[in-house]
């Protein structure tokens, strides 16, 4: 029996071995299940749980905020499916008298609406990097192409140098399925690239024949994963306290820009919907966001 003193993570390489041993699974299933569960402990710590408190409702509400963070459904279901045969494992050796993912296959994960940053929020996490440094002027400029022109955290990673054009203000994006777009920068996020272009790339890239726009400190293209460091880097030192993911930046440029009477169109061809009912969400967004004003009004704050 699994002793009370047990971490999470102790139970996690317990189970992970019991994979490998007596299923002979492949190291690239073992650190899939690996990679879901730790950000499944990640939450659960969060939420100051345990795996073995655990209950349905927590699972739950795990699988709705993966997908409210913008992955891909087939994403949520590997989640799904690494935390089922971990509740399975514990159950069969006797860790667990019930199941807390019984029945867990016909929960229906409800679209709820994204959360976004105040404009204020936004400005405080742009406020945090420090310029004078190669890294905070870098991260700087991420952080504003992602609020600025609503870029995904791949298109991020994909930008090349020759992708922005200067003069005209805009850049070119290849996005999801090899569509190209045309995206405005405001001249504040083209003031940022110039110094970093000029000054921290060419630091970064180390001689490297590397073409893309932002590096890590060894030349290389940064990765998504990098990228996620930096986000949770900045929102800690920041004080925020909402969850905020890479997608919550790209989430706040549309929901601001539907709030200021932005075209649905406009919006859908910047963000590179494909179809513009993905993009109707932010008119719902902003319907909530009126909601509130209006208890703001003498009629409903009257006794």
């Amino acid at each position: 029996m699994i002793a009370k003193t047990t971490s999470d993570k102790e139970i996690l390489e317990m189970y992970l071995n019991y994979e490998s041993v007596e299923k002979g699974l492949s190291a690239n299933t073992l650190e899939s299940y690996k990679r879901d569960i730790l950000i499944y402990i990640d939450f659960l710590s969060r939420n100051k749980k345990k795996i073995l408190k655990a209950t349905r409702k927590d699972i739950e509400n795990f699988l709705t905020e993966r997908k409210n963070s913008g992955s891909k459904s087939r994403t949520v279901a590997r989640n799904k499916v690494s935390i089922v045969n971990l509740y399975k494992f514990l159950l069969m050796e006797n860790y667990l008298s019930k199941n807390p993912t019984d029945n867990l296959e016909v929960i229906r994960l409800k679209r709820t609406l994204p959360e976004s940053l105040t404009t204020k929020e936004v400005d405080d996490l742009l406020s945090v990097h420090n310029e004078k440094t190669d890294k905070g002027l870098r991260d700087k400029a991420i952080f504003e192409l992602m609020y600025s022109s609503g870029l995904r955290v791949s298109e991020i990673c994909s930008i090349r140098v020759e992708d922005i054009v200067f003069e005209e203000k805009y850049l070119k994006i290849c996005g999801k399925g090899k569509r190209e777009r045309i995206v405005p920068i405001n001249d504040e996020a083209l003031d940022i690239l110039k110094r970093y272009i000029q000054t921290s790339r060419i630091v970064m890239v180390k001689g490297k024949d590397t073409r893309e726009l932002f590096l890590n400190f060894r030349g290389d293209k940064i990765s998504r994963v990098g990228i996620w460091k930096i986000v949770k880097e900045t929102m800690k030192k920041s004080g925020i306290s909402k969850n905020v993911y890479p997608h919550t930046l790209r989430h706040s440029f549309a929901t601001h820009l539907i709030q200021h009477g932005a075209d649905l169109r406009a919006v859908q061809r910047m963000l590179g919907h494909s179809d513009i009912t993905t993009t109707e969400i932010y008119t719902h967004v902003d319907s909530s966001h009126l909601k509130k004003q209006m208890t703001k009004h003498p009629k409903y704050t009257e006794e």
